[in-house]
This record gives structure tokens, C-alpha cells and sequence, in this order.
């Protein structure tokens, strides 16, 4: 910024006079320049006091990848109420993208550079036209005082989606970041233990929601996403999205266990070619809970053989002088006997389940309240994915519902406070009829059963 100081140093009033004349006369002279400036070149005739630049970058455009058009105001005079305003196009999004302030000299004349940068996101192929760009102000000393002063047009030719690529996962970016992180990060998991991996992108030159979401997989694990959070950020012109999502993994099962490569593809509009940014596999370990180690995942039970092979048996061959009557009685005291032993083994895996979330709760132990839970929630056929807060949706109840979600923020929330399972325990006695005394293995059971244990 040039002040009246730095006018040649006369003190009398002829000289300010001419010096306001001269001034005059340079404003009105003023015209825009190339489309494209070099800031380092002069040119042979000395320049105006105001004038602007309009550029755009790159030169190869793709849809919907950005570009930076830029309005540079150069001024060697003082101005006020300055106005920048953005260019038209029918064929693409614009938005202000950031400015920026600097100082140079062009014809032995010192200028202030005054940048607007806006993102321009071509939403169509073809040609695109940007026009209407230019800057407002007021001048003191300059008749009229206030100035517009115009950006030349420039004209793109936009190149379409590449042949090969989906468009719903076309990620056209100058440069792509994919980093994750786990808590905990341990290799080692116990059963019902909640692993929370969050994966964020940083795409420069896209919006936010233009980032397509990624679907990690996760064989061996209940999956259960979280919202995803978008933001911006916006550096010397260029906008980079970013897209961050976690997942909740609990592992369905012991043993070791692998999440796969997560791969994400995209496109160097800058290169011209396709590339590629992935998250390595991740071997996780999931200790087999001494709780558990007899519940199948899969929702199936044990063999009823395999728990009351008194009960399965096959009949005792009838004597050879028994009479043809006795045998039928026998058969029918046999099949008798088959479905009650059958009814006996639902009640005593039922049972068995409620006996452990009893323990667990006993024990104010969370993990194994929770593998526990979700077993039951198996049984009683809660839809998947099971969860803790699908199965008190299920049950239905206000106080089991508020406990287990109690039991699902200590085990997955971030602040981890000690656990009490009374409270669990009490709103399901007092809730729920599978825990009513007269619904427990410690009812009177049918003769001729003999109890395999006793509930603690």
C-alpha cells in the first residue's frame, strides 16, 4: 500500500494538488489485465494504480474434482469497502475457498495483493464457462469514488468420469490420506469385549460428502456402526474433506481372528491415473471365555444325548415271553419318556443360560454378563445383530432397557465407572418371567428327572 507519504517530498500545496491530478488520471486509464499474470514479470509501460488478475488451476479439469479460481486485486492506492465477487457458471458449484495478502513490485512500483480464492466443483462434463468475477470498492480523490473493476471470462473444457469407474465411487482428489486407530489397541481380546476402529480420509480438492463411506470387513465379529462426521478444512485455496467413522467389533467367537484389507480406491486428476490407499490386515486374538467355552455361536445346542443320555436311551428289549400288549405299553412308556427328556434338555440349556447371567450379575462381572446376554438373546430369537440394546428393544421393560444400556455404555462408552449387576438382576426378576422363581430351574421338576447340578 502506497501512501501520500511516499509521494516525492514537496510541502507546499502546488505539489499535492498535482499529485491528486496525477492520481486521477491513473484510475481512469485503469484496465484489466491478461487473464493469466506472471507476478514476477514487468511489463515495458509503468502500471496502473489498480487493476486484477483472474486465475484458474489446473488446466485439465475433471467433473467434480475442484478447482481454485483466483481474483487478484493489485492496488497501489488506498481503497475502502473492497468487495470481492465470485464468477457464474451453469455447470458447477462455487464457493468462497480463503484469501490471502502480500506485497509485490512490478515497474519499480510497490503494490499490495489482495487474493480471494474460490472452490469451483464442476458437476457436469463439457465446456465450462466462468464469467461475472470482479472486485468492488471506493477510492478517495476519484470521481466517481466507487469502482468495479472486472475479471476477464475463462473458459475450461471439463473431461468426464473415466471409463471404468462407478460414479458412486469416483473420488477424484489431489491427494488421499486413510489412517485408523483402535481402542484399545491390543491384539488380544476377551470374549464380549468391544474393539472401536475408527478410520478417517482426507481427500484434498473434494468436498466432504463427496467421500464415498467404506464397509470394513469383519468375519468372526457383530459389527455395529457409528454415525459418520464430515468436516473441511481449507488450505491456501484448496478444500480437503474428511470423512471419520467408527465401528463397534465384538467378537462372536474365540480363536484367531482376521479383519481383512480395507482398500480404497480413487483418482489423480493432477497424474491422470487411478490410484489406490489401503489399511493392512489385522490379526486379533479373542481368548476363550471358561464361561462360555460350551455355548456354540451359532445358536445351536449340544446334542440332548450329549446332557441326559439316561433320559435317550433307547428302550430295553422286552423279554421273548412277553405278551404283545406289554410291548405296546412299553413303547408308549418309551415315547413318553423321549419327549419329556427332550423338554428337559430346552429347560436345562434355558436354564443353564440364566444360571450364567445370574453368576455374571452375582459377580459384578460385565464381560461375562454381557457373552451371557447375547447367548440368551440367541435363544429366545432376538433378530441379528445381536446386541445389548437390540435385546432390551426385544424384552421390552423400562427397567431392563435402562440397565442394559447401563451395561452397553460401561462396555463400549469412554468413560468406564465400576459396574454393579444388582440392579440388572433386580429389574429382570422384577421384569421379566424367565426369571421368576416359579420360571427357574429351582421349580418342581417332572418325575423321573434327576437334576444335573444345582443352581448357585
Amino acid at each position: 500500500m502506497v501512501k501520500s507519504s511516499a509521494l516525492p517530498g514537496r510541502r507546499h500545496g502546488t505539489a499535492h494538488a498535482l499529485a491528486r491530478l496525477s492520481l486521477t488520471v491513473a484510475l481512469i486509464a485503469a484496465a484489466p489485465s491478461p487473464a493469466h499474470a506472471d507476478d514476477t514479470g514487468d511489463s515495458a509501460r509503468p502500471g496502473p494504480a489498480l487493476w486484477v488478475e483472474a486465475e484458474l488451476q489446473p488446466d485439465t479439469l475433471h467433473v467434480q474434482a475442484q478447482a481454485r479460481y483466483t481474483l487478484r486485486l493489485y492496488q497501489a492506492v488506498s481503497v475502502r469497502e473492497l468487495a470481492f465477487h465470485a464468477p457464474h457458471s451453469a455447470l458447477a458449484e462455487i464457493r468462497p475457498a480463503g484469501e490471502n495478502i502480500h506485497d509485490v513490485t512490478r515497474n519499480g512500483q510497490r503494490y499490495r495483493v489482495t487474493e480471494r480464492h474460490f472452490a469451483v466443483f464442476p458437476f457436469a462434463s463439457g465446456t465450462l464457462q466462468l464469467s461475472g468475477g470482479h472486485v468492488s470498492l471506493r477510492t478517495d480523490g476519484a470521481s466517481p469514488p466507487e469502482r468495479r473493476i472486472d475479471a476477464p471470462p475463462l473458459t475450461r473444457d471439463v473431461s468426464p468420469v473415466p471409463a471404468g469407474h462407478r460414479p458412486q465411487e469416483w473420488l477424484p482428489a489431489r491427494a488421499v490420506t486413510l489412517t485408523e486407530s483402535w481402542q484399545p489397541d491390543t491384539p488380544q481380546l476377551r470374549p464380549g469385549q468391544a474393539l472401536r476402529r475408527t478410520i478417517r480420509i482426507e481427500a484434498k480438492g473434494v468436498a466432504a460428502a463427496q467421500i464415498p463411506p467404506l464397509t470394513p470387513g469383519a468375519d468372526g465379529f457383530a459389527l455395529h456402526p457409528e454415525p459418520p462426521h464430515l468436516e473441511e478444512r481449507v488450505e491456501d485455496g484448496w478444500i480437503t474433506g474428511i470423512r471419520e467413522q467408527s465401528w463397534r467389533l465384538v467378537p462372536r467367537q474365540g480363536g484367531d481372528l482376521t479383519l481383512p484389507i480395507l482398500p480404497l480406491s480413487w483418482w489423480d486428476p493432477v497424474a491422470g491415473l487411478p490410484r489406490q490407499a489401503t489399511l493392512p490386515a489385522r490379526p486379533i486374538a479373542v481368548m476363550a471365555s471358561p464361561r462360555a467355552r460350551d455355548i456354540p455361536t451359532d445358536g445351536r445346542v449340544a446334542p440332548a444325548a450329549a446332557l441326559a443320555p439316561a433320559q435317550q436311551s433307547a428302550p430295553a428289549a422286552p423279554a421273548a415271553d412277553t405278551s404283545a400288549t406289554t410291548t405296546g405299553a412299553a413303547l408308549l412308556a418309551a415315547i413318553a419318556l423321549l419327549a419329556t427328556g427332550a423338554a428337559f434338555t430346552r429347560r436345562y440349556r434355558d436354564t443353564r443360560t440364566l444360571r450364567d447371567i445370574r453368576r455374571a450379575c452375582h459377580d459384578n462381572d460385565p464381560v461375562a454378563a454381557c457373552a451371557s446376554l447375547l447367548q440368551w438373546s440367541r435363544e429366545i430369537g432376538v433378530p441379528a445383530p445381536t446386541s445389548l440394546l437390540a435385546l432390551a428393544h426385544h424384552l421390552g421393560g423400562t427397567a431392563t432397557g435402562r440397565e442394559l444400556a447401563a451395561l452397553d455404555r460401561h462396555l463400549y462408552g469412554t468413560v468406564h465407572e465400576p459396574w454393579s449387576g444388582q440392579a440388572l438382576l433386580a429389574a429382570l426378576h422384577h421384569e421379566q418371567t424367565e426369571f421368576h422363581p416359579a420360571s427357574s430351574c429351582a421349580r418342581k421338576r417332572p418325575e423321573g428327572i434327576v437334576s444335573r447340578g444345582r443352581e448357585k
